[in-house]
């Protein structure tokens, strides 16, 4: 799961926010209550403009969080 996180994270540095996307979602597949993928997940889509999306897993992550 931390390799998935580490390698959205390089993804989202070198702005391939598709490639992030796709790997973060594979972290919270596998963890569902991975609320740091929750956050950076919602970073790339911003980023991508979809922001329905964002708000979605904006919404898990403070669900998560409180």
């Amino acid at each position: 799961m931390n390799a998935f996180y580490n390698r959205d994270c390089y993804n989202f540095y070198i702005k391939d926010y598709q490639a992030a996307v796709n790997d973060f979602s594979s972290a919270i597949q596998l963890n569902s209550q991975y609320i740091q993928a929750y956050s950076a997940r919602r970073n790339s889509y911003i980023a991508l403009g979809e922001i329905t999306k964002a708000e979605f897993d904006f919404q898990k992550f403070k669900e998560l969080g409180s």
